[in-house]
């Protein structure tokens, strides 16, 4: 026999603590929007440039970033898949290295 779903028991500062994360969330993905402008003019002057568009070393710098600020609050490989996600999200990141990856 099936039990029914309850309804999540939720309290006043449980509630605060979302509305906290859906502002922060917004905020992210409003950052995250404006480094995509930003990847679009670096590939457009890659690409003009003949400049090889991957730079591993600048990858590394970035994830070494996210870890310094991050490091207190979770996992180096947990860090390391945020950075990566948040370099390839851009519909210019090469496909073929992203599935490489």
């Amino acid at each position: 026999m099936k039990k029914k779903p309850t309804a999540e028991i939720t309290t006043p500062e449980l509630k605060s603590a979302r509305n906290d994360i859906d502002k922060i969330d917004r905020q992210i993905a409003l950052l995250v929007g404006q480094r995509l402008i930003k990847t679009k003019q670096i590939f457009l002057l890659k690409t003009a440039l003949k400049i090889k568009l991957i730079d591993r070393k600048r990858e590394t710098a970035v994830q070494n970033t996210y870890y310094k600020i991050l490091k207190a609050k979770a996992t180096r490989p947990s860090i390391k898949a945020l950075a990566i996600s948040i370099v390839t999200v851009s519909p210019l990141y090469p496909k073929k290295i992203t599935k490489q990856r």
